[in-house]
């Protein structure tokens, strides 16, 4: 008898799960809004719809529809590439967070961020979360430049003459620029009396200086050496700004 060899074909179905990427509009800083679906590939590029965009050429990533507020606008740095690492890039949540950090990894298909906090520490944030993303802040705040013209509620006086004297910096909150006069070779201190960093400077000729990050509750002094008129701001706050006129 030749024996009879059954052979029992089993076939598996594989089934390969797709992950839908992260629906986001891109707002460039030439003003050109593209949306589609963010996948990150590593590296400074980002990748809507299959084509890379250079992170240097993307103003904002916004995970919901609709522009930013004025209020908003004037909370970030008026500088791209901050020098402060990790004020590089602000994350707006969807419950109004304004959080300052540095995107260090999008997940493939975008639906998550990991960024090191100014703070300290890493985070990952969903983008279910996220309301925006701004990656050149500065570059944003030319794209809504006429929103940010819509007027500044709520401003802090600054005028006087200090000989020497102190500024009190008080922040997310605008100054009405009504002057201030000290006299050349004397120190102004700047004191923060808030409860989040600052960072005030100036780049006027002769009275260039830069504080850094500074801390709640931490002041500094600052010798104008210089006669004429200086602009100080806040490089995280720009709504902070005001004059001082340095006189002999």
């Amino acid at each position: 008898m030749i024996p009879r060899i059954l052979a029992a074909i089993v076939v598996s179905a594989c089934t390969t799960v797709a992950y839908a990427a992260q629906p986001v509009t891109f707002v460039l800083r030439n003003g050109e809004r593209v949306s589609g679906e963010l996948t990150y590939k590593g590296g400074t590029t980002y990748t809507l719809n299959g084509t890379d965009y250079p992170s240097d050429n993307i103003a904002m990533i916004a995970f919901t529809p609709g522009d930013p507020s004025a209020a908003e606008l004037q909370q970030i740095p008026t500088v791209d590439n901050n020098p402060s690492e990790h004020e590089r890039h602000i994350f707006v949540t969807r419950d109004g967070q304004i959080i300052f950090g540095k995107i260090y990894h999008i997940s493939p298909d975008g639906s998550s961020i990991t960024f090191d906090r100014r703070e300290g520490g890493r985070q990952d944030i969903s983008a279910n979360n996220l309301a925006r993303v701004y990656v050149n802040p500065a570059g944003a705040r030319s794209v809504y430049a006429s929103l940010l013209g819509a007027g500044t509620a709520n401003a802090v006086a600054t005028g006087g003459v200090m000989s020497p004297g102190a500024v009190s910096v008080a922040a997310n909150q605008p100054w009405t620029d009504t002057g201030m006069t000290v006299k050349k070779g004397e120190a102004v201190t700047f004191l923060n009396d808030d409860t989040v960093p600052h960072n005030i400077l100036s780049t006027a000729k002769g009275n260039e200086f830069n504080l850094g990050s500074q801390a709640p509750g931490s002041s500094t002094d600052v010798t104008f050496k210089e006669s004429g008129e200086v602009t100080v701001i806040c490089a995280i706050h720009p709504r902070m700004k005001m004059t001082v006129k340095v006189v002999d």
